[in-house]
């Protein structure tokens, strides 16, 4: 059976997050605009630097300090390439939880996890639908 967008999109979310570095939490992220995949991000650490995986977590007040975000990567890599995400969707698999869809300032979020989301900035930016 072909998937609807919203499963499609999330199932993508699930593959990227399997590149995370983190052992605490498996991350991905897919933006997509009109449909199209526009650029992906998971958790891990910054370019050359030690990973989680390789080295432990640091942790500081229940946060690692290790890792960027996948959201922030996937936004980041996108304004890397100059593309506009004026109303882009973004989905965002986290490895506990269950489905849930949610609305921010980007447009459309489907997250794995309700009560966990992956840092405090993306816990105020959404609310549900």
């Amino acid at each position: 059976m072909r998937p609807g967008w919203d499963a499609y999109f999330l199932d993508l979310a699930r593959v990227v997050a399997a590149r995370g570095t983190c052992p605490r939490a498996r991350v991905g992220a897919v933006l997509t605009k009109d449909r199209h995949v526009v650029s992906t991000g998971y958790n891990g650490s910054l370019p050359g630097k030690p990973h989680c995986d390789d080295v432990g977590c640091l942790v500081v007040e229940g946060h690692c300090e290790r890792t960027i975000h996948a959201e922030q990567n996937a936004i980041g890599y996108a304004a890397r390439d100059g593309i506009a995400l004026r109303g882009s969707q973004l989905w965002v698999w986290f490895e506990r939880g269950s489905s849930e869809n949610y609305r921010s300032g980007v447009g459309k979020l489907a997250w794995r996890a309700l009560e966990e989301l992956p840092c405090r900035l993306c816990g105020t930016l959404v609310q549900a639908v």
